[in-house]
């Protein structure tokens, strides 16, 4: 008649027993997570998501070359360049254009050149550089094509993407110029400057380079990304002059840059950080081209002879996050059951 009869007591006890279930799950919570992320940290485990700690780096060196200049390497690992056997300039046909594997040199020669320089790399192999005389080529297959913009005094064939578009420069009567070469020409000139090089392209048409900028006493050259009408600038920190030389799909840019009075150093450029490339004991270090893999090429000077090199970025092994996910789940899973089967055994 008057209901069922309710201890007191009984809502209290209940409502401490919800608490420490909550509690229980709540540390194993945090064990499982601080365990997932200890994993990765030390490699026990795989990390999402990591920067490249360091590199590792490899020479290059032509047969019989004092001097070897690696200056693009694409998604294959294949390396163009170019080396010299006398002397440190290219003099009298010493320099020779080179294909390599990082083992293997193939050499390169545009028929008829005193000298060939290889410049740029695709995934599909074409190639683009300039030989001694200012003129540019693309080589696909066997075939060797002349790149020259019309009219001018020489052209410089630097850098082609998967699309098959080339970037570099032409030099006038007023100075040096950028392009861009499809099926035809387009002069490309960074607004005011004196002068303008384009050095490569990636596939989402983003080019990279330098520029003298006009005004006077303003004879340091700058770094820009163009980014189809829009020109974006940068400078390394405290440098006195910054040239863009390579850019790669996810929009890394390498190159060099000088202080005052200093020799070359290289950079990587990653999302607005600048980070110095420097092969280990180097007296300078120039890089020049790098890959979606993230691996860098360039040239570097022991203080005898300059050597290429290849700098491998070390970067823990991958881990999809729906691998992380199925862990964090199981863990915490296994949490809940433990604590519903402890919680069963109290009287």
């Amino acid at each position: 008649m008057w209901g069922t009869y309710i201890p007191l007591d009984r809502p209290i006890r209940g409502l401490m027993l919800f608490t420490e279930v909550m509690m229980r799950l709540l540390r194993r919570f945090l064990l499982a997570f601080f365990i997932l992320i200890l994993l990765a940290l030390t490699g026990t485990g795989s990390a999402v998501w990591a920067a490249p700690a360091a590199y590792i780096f490899t020479s290059l060196d032509g047969p019989g070359a004092i001097h070897t200049n690696a200056f693009d390497i694409n998604d294959h690992g294949q390396i163009v360049g170019f080396f010299n056997t006398q002397g440190t300039n290219c003099l009298g046909g010493t320099c020779v254009g080179f294909l390599s594997d990082g083992v293997t040199f193939v050499p390169l020669a545009v028929p008829g050149a005193l000298e060939t320089r290889a410049l740029g790399i695709n995934n599909a192999g074409d190639i683009v550089g300039a030989t001694n005389s200012l003129h540019g080529f693309l080589k696909h297959g066997d075939t060797y094509v002349p790149v020259d913009f019309p009219g001018v005094a020489g052209t410089v064939a630097a850098g082609i993407n998967d699309r098959g578009q080339i970037v570099g420069q032409f030099f006038d009567r007023i100075g040096a110029h950028g392009f861009v070469k499809e099926t035809s020409f387009t002069v490309l000139d960074v607004p005011g400057a004196t002068a303008t090089e384009a050095q490569d392209i990636n596939d989402r048409n983003q080019i990279v380079g330098d520029f003298y900028p006009g005004g006077a006493g303003a004879s340091n050259a700058r770094g820009f990304l163009k980014d189809e009408s829009s020109y974006a600038f940068f400078d390394f920190p405290g440098a006195a002059q910054t040239f863009g030389l390579g850019i790669n799909n996810r929009g890394q840019i390498v190159g060099q840059y000088y202080y005052v009075g200093s020799q070359p150093n290289a950079f990587l450029l990653d999302g607005g950080t600048f980070t110095t490339i420097q092969f280990p004991d180097a007296f300078w270090t120039i890089a020049s081209g790098i890959n979606d893999r993230g691996q860098i090429v360039g040239s570097y000077s022991d203080g005898i002879q300059v050597h290429g090199f290849v700098a491998t970025p070390i970067v823990p092994e991958p881990c999809s996050l729906l691998l992380i996910g199925s862990g964090f789940t199981g863990l915490v899973a296994l949490a809940v059951r433990s604590t519903a089967g402890s919680m069963r055994e109290r009287p």
